[in-house]
């Protein structure tokens, strides 16, 4: 979600935040057992960001100098491998 306000003229305000999930599914040989083995890993992750800036208007150039603050997380679940014993 992005939201930006402009009515402070000249200031503005941006701001933005958004979630979201990880799947990971992957195969791969082994080939000291010659046997495929399947893994699979979840996560999800959260992130956000505000921001704030003047912008100086003189005739055609425009300045916008701004400060931002940005964060994220994320979590990854641990690492689950099917297949043979040996392979795993």
């Amino acid at each position: 979600m992005i939201c930006a306000r402009r009515g402070l003229d000249p200031w503005f305000v941006d701001a933005a935040i958004g979630r979201g999930r990880l799947d990971y599914d992957n195969r791969r040989w082994v080939a000291d057992d010659s046997a495929i083995v399947s893994g699979f890993r979840t996560g999800g992750y959260f992130f956000g960001a505000v921001s704030t800036g003047y912008e100086v208007k003189y005739d055609a150039l425009r300045l916008a100098p701004y400060v931002r603050v940005d964060f994220m997380s994320a979590q990854i679940d641990a690492y689950s491998a099917r297949g043979p014993a040996r392979s795993c």
